[in-house]
């Protein structure tokens, strides 16, 4: 139950509000009772009667309130007149058989009296417990979540843009509060299909000419009240009616309500078709590696035991602009299927997106297609942009499962993308011998996949105290190193496949000197000559020249020189890393687009596969 909503600046300025129900507190109240939008709980308690429900989108943050205590429907029985003609029944029944057994008056009466008392009794009873009865409705935190993200959505999808600011919301709050009274419906969340609200809003140019009418017939008024005054009554007439004649060209083709449309998806006249279809398959994978203890092993891949957590969650996006009602099928290959089939668990994916599919999907050959060599999307599709299926897989429930049955492994490191980092600290200084250094190593794999390179390729250096700390740099493959708000930035624009990275280093107590930068230039400059610390870079040449070995000695001396300064200075490792990538051309399941075929129609058709990943090393 939606009582009212709101748009915040960081500032908490107030955009937008929107209020449902009169019994809400005032803005005052509700600012006033509020902590700062930083430390706000998403699901926060503001007294005994009110919960206000919050979430962050482009920097502003929208508000939901709504009742703490059960809501009460009173709920009347549509069989109370037939529960009246079956109790009448049952008294003249009662009256006949007393009759025919000749009781006598007194008898009768008092049995007549007790039977009248107990069958009114029993009707006030009844009527109270079925024409009449109260349901309770408890407010569930989820339901207002996913009403805020279906809100952002259809306001972006509304206002044509993919950032919301300030400007924008109080510039067009009036279409926001008629986006708002479509969604709901006596504060109740109603309609919330993209399409269905593409149909029941008005267009820009419906409420331009609304408002250009308005303030037409305002200047008509003023000048006929002038008129009247002066008594051109005749004049008056002829200019009124003229200037209030709607113009029923600007409302043609427009639909303002619900069209009973068997696919309320489509829009039920798609002006201009371009017969075009978009294909974007996107995931999104999230790693937790697991401290480890030293091993022997030279692999680069981290063992299935060492993942806490191996998640993908990813979404198939669908753009067209095709005429009619056409019949859309798009056939999906993936490798993944083939491993759930062998290890017999095909249905644990199915079972998942079952519930995620569109509305337009037809959801029994999806069902059907799960033993076949493809998928089958099969549809009606729905006009512009849509989301036809997001899934989610558990990789490492998948491994769980391939361990309790001996005849089949999973291999949760095929799925987990292209990049290995192996973090290790507590190594020996060689000037020292102290344990305060580490090491970051970078591996990436060409395997199967179609891909060359990653882009953005991120490893942020959390410290759970950087503004004292001071990163020192011992030795660097490549890249960019930067100091931020949680630690530092080791990042790259771009990775070709097949090639290895390093970097080791200390963090020490003491404030940045900028010496570190100067060293990291040189590094960098040593790097362009195909040498890293006066050693071969990856796929440089392995002989060394004069300058090479000139540069390692004097790049010794300064370290030997620097650690001899600092011997007594804190070290103090780093938290944990993140790494950070996206790649272009596929995916981490390798979800292929195999064929999309529309009846009768010839169109234009595009894939595209994006892929993006974060993964927290311990």
């Amino acid at each position: 139950m939606l009582s009212a909503l709101f748009f915040f600046s960081k500032d908490r300025v107030p955009l937008f509000s929107y209020i449902v129900d009169t019994k809400a507190p005032p803005l005052a109240y509700f600012l006033s009772v509020l902590p700062e939008f930083e430390s706000l709980d998403p699901w926060h308690l503001i007294d005994k009667r009110w919960v206000v429900v919050s979430t962050v989108v482009d920097g502003l943050h929208v508000l939901a309130l709504a009742p703490t205590v059960p809501d009460s429907v009173e709920t009347f029985s549509e069989d109370e007149e037939e529960d009246e003609e079956e109790e009448e029944e049952e008294e003249e029944e009662e009256f006949e058989s007393a009759s025919a057994e000749s009781e006598n008056e007194s008898e009768y009466e008092e049995r007549q009296k007790e039977n009248s008392n107990k069958v009114e009794d029993g009707h006030s009873k009844e009527q109270t417990d079925k024409s009449k009865s109260t349901i309770c409705t408890v407010p569930n935190p989820l339901n207002y979540y996913r009403f805020l993200e279906l809100f952002i959505e259809a306001t972006k999808m509304m206002l044509d843009t993919e950032t919301l600011t300030r400007q924008k919301i109080i510039v067009n709050s009036h279409r926001i509060l008629m986006l708002l009274q479509e969604m709901t419906d006596a504060n109740i969340s109603f309609v919330v299909d993209l399409n269905q609200l593409r149909e029941l809003l008005p267009s820009d140019s419906i409420l331009n000419t609304i408002i250009s009418t308005t303030k037409h017939i305002q200047n008509s008024a003023t000048t006929s009240i002038a008129t009247f005054k002066q008594g051109g009554i005749s004049a008056l007439g002829s200019s009124m009616a003229a200037a209030n004649a709607p113009d029923e060209s600007s409302f043609k083709g427009i639909i303002l309500e619900k069209s009973g449309n068997p696919t309320p998806w489509r829009k039920t006249q798609v002006k201009e078709p371009k017969h075009e279809i978009f294909v974007d398959v996107y995931e999104c994978m999230n790693l937790i590696i697991s401290p480890t203890k030293p091993s022997q092993s030279s692999q680069s891949y981290y063992p299935p035991d060492c993942y806490s957590k191996a998640l993908i969650k990813g979404q198939i996006d669908l753009r067209t602009s095709i005429a009619g009602s056409p019949i859309l099928r798009i056939d999906l290959q993936s490798p993944l299927y083939n491993s759930l089939s062998l290890l017999g668990n095909e249905t644990i994916l199915d079972q998942d997106t079952l519930s995620k599919l569109h509305v337009s999907v037809d959801r029994n050959v999806w069902r059907n297609s799960i033993m076949s060599t493809y998928r089958v999307l099969q549809c009606t599709p729905p006009d512009g942009k849509s989301t036809l299926l997001n899934y989610s897989i558990d990789l490492k429930e998948l491994s769980v499962i391939s361990k309790e049955d001996s005849t089949y492994s999973f291999p949760l490191q095929k799925f987990c993308g292209p990049i290995a980092v192996k973090f290790h600290t507590g190594l020996l200084n060689p000037i020292s011998h102290q344990p305060n250094e580490f090491e970051i190593s970078v591996t990436t794999f060409i395997g199967d996949s179609i891909i060359k390179e990653v882009n953005d390729l991120q490893i942020e250096i959390h410290h759970r105290n950087p503004a004292n700390y001071t990163l020192r740099v011992v030795r660097s493959s490549t890249g960019t190193i930067s100091k931020e708000s949680y630690g530092w930035k080791w990042s790259f624009e771009s990775v070709a496949l097949g090639s290895s990275y390093t970097l080791r280093g200390s963090i020490q107590l003491g404030s940045s000197t900028g010496n570190n930068l100067e060293q990291s230039m040189q590094l960098n400059k040593a790097n362009s000559n195909g040498l890293i610390n006066g050693m071969p870079a990856y796929g440089a040449s392995t002989s060394l020249s004069t300058t090479s070995a000139s540069i390692k000695e004097e790049n010794n001396d300064n370290t030997s020189a620097a650690f001899n300064e600092n011997e007594n200075l804190q070290f103090e490792p780093p938290s944990y890393l993140n790494v950070l990538y996206s790649q272009t051309g596929a995916v981490f399941t390798d979800t292929r687009v195999k064929k999309i075929d529309v009846e009768s129609t010839k169109i234009f058709k595009g894939v595209k596969y994006r892929g993006k990943s974060s993964c927290v090393i311990r």
